[in-house]
């Protein structure tokens, strides 16, 4: 029988079935060891960054001949359809290097993702006849989806204060945003713009009501112990 330093038990064979370490014999080891035996920490492998710089130059390929059929085929009444995947293959790089590998605060990657999702609905509408579709009902009506979002992951992750005040001041900015394109003149006010607006005010309230009670509660339980 032969015993594994790692996983602290005795087995048969030279290789350890849970960890897989090669196993020495103990008529080899030295009664006495000098040193106590630490685990190696392995390095994580260094991100591949060629493969990335592969991946931005066919997307970038990608745009390029799409805009060259694009502007060769268009006319005199075309729309510019090469812009809605240069901003969808933009959003998945968004995605990926921002939302999924990046390390930053999850607020600001949420933040990003309303931006990006505003972005590729102007763009839609502005390639399909500009109908500012997008400034009437779908950005009010995301900013709507995107506070119920921010509410439920306020609700079930555990974070700290500046985190959770900076969501907080989020919800406010994505509810009131489509108000700019009123106040600008692009459109006029509407119910979505309102419901929007309303929507993040509320839960913006509601998010302070219930951190003044924890830190009340946090508090009260600082002093008693």
């Amino acid at each position: 029988m032969k015993r594994c330093e790692h996983c602290n038990v005795r087995v048969e064979g030279s290789v350890c079935p849970l960890c897989g370490e090669t196993l020495a014999s103990d008529e080899n080891k030295t009664k006495h060891e000098a040193y106590p035996v630490y685990r190696v920490k392995k390095e994580a492998p260094a991100p591949n960054t060629g493969a990335r710089y592969q991946a931005l130059v066919v997307s970038m390929i990608i745009v390029a001949v799409c805009a060259f059929i694009n502007l060769l085929t268009r006319g005199t009444e075309g729309g510019y359809w090469f812009l809605d995947i240069a901003v969808i293959l933009g959003y998945i790089w968004v995605l990926v290097l921002h939302t999924i590998r990046s390390k930053t605060r999850g607020s600001v990657k949420f933040f990003v993702q309303v931006v990006m999702i505003s972005l590729m609905l102007i763009v839609f509408d502005l390639n399909a006849g500009g109908g500012l579709w997008s400034l009437i009902f779908g950005i009010p009506i995301e900013a709507a989806a995107m506070i119920s979002l921010a509410t439920y992951i306020v609700c079930k992750r555990k974070m700290l204060w500046s985190e959770y005040l900076l969501y907080g001041f989020m919800i406010l900015v994505i509810g009131f945003a489509p108000m700019i394109a009123v106040e600008i003149g692009v459109v006029h006010m509407f119910w979505t713009f309102f419901m929007s607006a309303a929507y993040s005010l509320v839960t913006f309230l509601g998010m302070l009501m219930f951190a003044n009670k924890k830190y009340k509660e946090t508090a009260v339980r600082r002093v008693r112990f």
